[in-house]
């Protein structure tokens, strides 16, 4: 309860910064994160048994153990091992604390949890819940700060309320963490755009750090997608003569942040991808089971192979599960959401043309940036997912963005109809403009023709 008062508590400090009538759903969310929180261990206690949340803790209490009995000795290492830098655990403990992955950090965060809230799995669970919505109110915070004009209800579903999102990060699990880590970078982007991009670096670093430790493969899309927004953004705003200078330099800073990604991380990179994928199928046809699915060839290890089955991939992170595919609960509120993405889709594109609906995502850079990550996130996720039960696990991440991207586009105010009332409008401009200088010139011709009369 200590715990719960406490993440309540600093959650309501952080919507009261927020302006009094957009308070009402964050307040939401945070209760729902909250509530979710001992749902969610309680459904992997009582119906799941086995999961890997019991492995982190069971595993992560050797390092529990190590710092009570020793916390000047032990607890750096700790630290050191989930920041998955050197350290002595690997020497003391090499079959189980050996390496430097995402698994290693979060069997660090159980045993730090454990040792804090002293063995409480509940209260870590709600403490998670409760950073994991701090991330996502700063996304909110972001996307305002970004599209002012945009009606803040849909902004708080998008960020705040998507029911997969809020069920799948109110836990000690890689997710909850990520988007995190993604939640913060969006806050980041959004100042550093609106103002220098070496604002608030504090930000850059607080949110890419959980990143690369649980998720490291959402950088490389996150990465593009920034550089599209920083790119949109700047040609907007300079001259004709500069904006290929822009561009090449925004082109050339983001294939050097892809190439030093690669190098951190191999298995991601343009070289290894098509092998990484293609063991990721493989294990998800070896595992089986009722909700799996296959997509491709398992066995085509070069990146054009996969990238033909890229499409397929798409489609199935965006509208799948289908309602017929269902199995259990958290498959059921995956369907339900994707569902509805996909009615709204239709709707857009019945009284849109998809160049309509490009123009006005070229137009908004934020838009731009929403379009890039679920477009590159969802192929990857799509391509290295064979199960659909941890397919509405892994594309939580995601899911925000896709969603302010259907959501700003079907809104008047901002959306493609206001990008069409807007060309409209520029056009009368430019049309009236063209009418005023042909007039000016016709009336200077008038005049010189006075003028050279008798």
């Amino acid at each position: 309860m200590v715990v719960l008062a406490l993440m309540a508590s600093v959650g309501f400090a952080a919507i009261q910064r927020l302006p009094a009538k957009e308070r009402t759903l964050p307040f939401v969310s945070l209760g729902v994160h909250l509530l979710t929180a001992p749902l969610l261990l309680a459904v992997m206690d009582y119906i799941w048994v086995a999961s890997d949340v019991h492995y982190y803790f069971e595993t992560g209490k050797t390092l529990t153990r190590l710092m009570r009995a020793d916390f000047a000795r032990w607890a750096p290492e700790v630290v050191k091992f989930t920041l998955q830098m050197p350290n002595d655990l690997a020497v003391l403990f090499p079959e189980d604390f050996s390496g430097a992955y995402s698994t290693s950090s979060m069997l660090g965060v159980a045993g730090l949890l454990m040792f804090v809230f002293n063995d409480a799995r509940y209260a870590s669970f709600i403490a998670v819940a409760g950073v994991a919505f701090l991330g996502k109110l700063a996304s909110y915070q972001g996307v305002r700060i970004a599209l002012p004009a945009m009606e803040p209800r849909r902004v708080a579903i998008a960020m705040l309320l998507i029911p997969s999102v809020i069920f799948w990060s109110s836990g000690v699990v890689k997710e909850s963490f990520a988007v995190t880590g993604l939640g913060i970078l969006m806050l980041w982007i959004a100042r550093a755009t609106s103002r220098s991009l070496v604002t608030s670096p504090h930000l850059l670093v607080l949110g890419a750090l959980p990143v690369y430790l649980f998720k490291p493969y959402l950088l490389f899309p996150f990465t593009l997608a920034a550089g599209a927004w920083i790119a949109l953004t700047r040609l907007k705003s300079s001259n004709a003569a500069v904006k290929p200078v822009y561009l090449l330099g925004a082109s050339a800073a983001v294939v050097g942040l892809v190439a030093a990604l690669s190098v951190a991380f191999p298995e991601f990179s343009p070289a290894k991808l098509g092998e990484s994928t293609s063991q990721m199928q493989q294990y998800g046809a070896e595992a089986g089971g009722g909700s799996a699915y296959t997509l491709g060839n398992a066995q085509t290890q070069s990146l054009s192979g996969q990238l033909a089955f890229a499409p397929i991939a798409l489609v199935t992170v965006l509208v799948r599960p289908f309602v017929f595919e269902v199995r259990n609960f958290s498959m059921l509120i995956a369907s339900g959401e994707a569902t509805l993405m996909l009615v709204l889709l239709i709707q857009l594109f019945r009284k849109n043309s998809l160049r309509e609906v490009f123009r006005a995502v070229l137009r908004s850079p934020p838009l731009a940036f929403c379009m890039v990550f679920t477009l590159i996130a969802g192929m990857a996720i799509g391509l290295a997912t064979s199960n659909f039960g941890t397919l509405s696990r892994y594309r939580i991440p995601m899911m925000p963005y896709y969603a302010m991207l259907v959501l700003v586009l079907t809104d008047k105010r901002v959306g493609v109809a206001a990008n069409k009332a807007l060309a409209e409008m520029e056009a009368a401009a430019l049309a009236a403009e063209a009418a005023a200088r042909k007039r000016r010139r016709a009336r200077a011709a008038m005049s010189e023709n006075a003028e050279s009369s008798p």
